[in-house]
């Protein structure tokens, strides 16, 4: 059931339940006017009655008779006299009261009282009043159903007009055809609100998809390179026999490969989940960190005949161990692959983690830009690494530093928010 239609029937309900409320009030008091009314001619013709009542023909006067078949409905009256004796109007029809006083009995309203020994009672007929009552009976009861009809009819129409942005938000909605304009952005009422938030969110999906489908793209083409390369390191070492010697220089050639690949495997995962979840923060501590990293990249160092050194103390921060774990990688194996000859250096200490290399120093393009994925700046290999760096950096809200030595290589440096509070704790212990 729409919600037009279920807000038309709410509407014609409720308003169906106040108008018969209404009615009924009205009723109620129209009947009670009328039996006041009733009440107070019961009560003239009473007192006429027992002023005119005479004993000695038990009878009434002529002016009294004619006061009581005046009205709508002929008035019956009953006189008992001291001695028992009791006159009566022709019709005879009215019931005996009981009490005296005012009192409804089998469809009369009669009143009885008793003046100077004389006990009088009159009373009429309640006809006249109940077929007042049926008539406006008969005619509320189908003004009221007209009525709440076309209240819910003027409902309908009202809403259906109030909702027909809505109905053109969904079919722009479920057609997800981003940036093209929605309609109803420029109404100032609540559906304009909702449209306009609905364009945001529909623009900012619609970059999002652009996004992840270059950056599917490029991936692709990342990917194939170092495969590619693999396999044809592979079927030229196929190729023909070859002595001990050459299939250990293409082993080594494809262990190249398949390292490079692993490298790119990993951080575009992760640059998959640095889109996908935030960071899930525990308390860290980056000299731990960092000692692993180092622990695991020393053979590549020694390998190039560098020196890879660890300074600093434990320090405790908010942070990912393994996407900070991920960081450092990127860092340290870069500083190692790019490092002709010298040392490595990383330091951990307050809050704040340092790499810094002899090699031949970042490139300006690197130091001036953002790095985005896929970026390449005169080194081997794709900038997806520094991507990595950048993405992990921000989403743990930390400032990240790169810049050239005057001595010769970079440093890079990436200082938690917390920093203070680690430094304060270093302190401390």
């Amino acid at each position: 059931m729409s919600l037009r239609l279920r807000l038309s029937l709410w509407t014609t309900l409720l308003l169906a339940l106040a108008l018969t409320a209404l009615s009924v009030l009205a009723g109620s008091v129209l009947y009670s006017n009328r039996v006041a009314d009733l009440d107070r001619e019961l009560h003239d013709q009473f007192a006429a009655v027992a002023r005119s009542a005479r004993y000695d023909d038990r009878s009434l006067p002529h002016s009294v008779r004619a006061l009581l078949a005046q009205g709508a409905d002929v008035v019956d009256a009953r006189v008992i006299f001291p001695d028992g004796t009791t006159w009566e109007t022709a019709f005879r029809s009215m019931p005996a009261a009981q009490v005296s006083g005012l009192e409804t009995r089998a469809g009369w309203r009669v009143l009885r009282g008793t003046v100077g020994g004389v006990t009088v009672q009159v009373g009429r007929p309640l006809r006249a009043v109940e077929e007042t009552l049926e008539a406006y009976t008969r005619v509320s009861v189908p003004t009221v159903l007209v009525v709440s009809l076309i209240g819910g009819l003027l409902m309908s129409a009202v809403v259906g007009q109030q909702l027909a942005p809505l109905s053109a938000l969904t079919r722009r909605v479920a057609q997800l055809e981003a940036p093209a304009p929605i309609p109803g952005t420029d109404r100032p009422d609540e559906t304009g609100q909702l449209a306009r938030a609905l364009e945001a969110s529909l623009e900012r999906l619609s970059r999002t998809r652009a996004t992840e489908r270059e950056f599917v793209t490029r991936a692709s083409h990342e990917l194939r390179t170092p495969v590619a390369a693999l396999r044809a390191e592979l079927e030229l070492a196929l190729a023909r026999p070859r002595d001990e010697a050459e299939y250990r220089e293409a082993l080594r050639a494809a262990l190249r490969s398949a390292e490079h690949l692993e490298r790119l495997s990993v951080n575009l995962l992760t640059l998959s989940r640095l889109r996908s979840a935030p960071p899930r923060l525990e308390d860290t501590d980056l000299w731990s960190v960092a000692a692993d990293v180092v622990d695991r990249l020393m053979p590549l160092a020694l390998q190039k005949g560098l020196s890879l050194e660890l300074e600093g103390a434990p320090t405790r921060v908010q942070a990912d161990p393994v996407l900070i774990a991920r960081l450092l990688d990127n860092l340290i194996g870069n500083a190692i692959r790019y490092t002709p000859s010298g040392e490595v250096r990383v330091i951990a200490r307050s809050g704040c983690l340092t790499v810094e290399d002899t090699g031949p120093g970042l490139p300006d393009e690197v130091l001036r830009a953002t790095p985005e994925p896929f970026m390449r700046h005169g080194l081997e290999g794709s900038g997806v690494g520094l991507s990595v760096v950048r993405g992990i950096a921000e989403a743990h809200g930390t400032q990240l530093s790169m810049e050239r030595l005057e001595t010769g290589g970079s440093r890079v440096s990436v200082r938690f928010c917390d920093a203070d509070l680690a430094l304060a704790a270093d302190r401390t212990a």
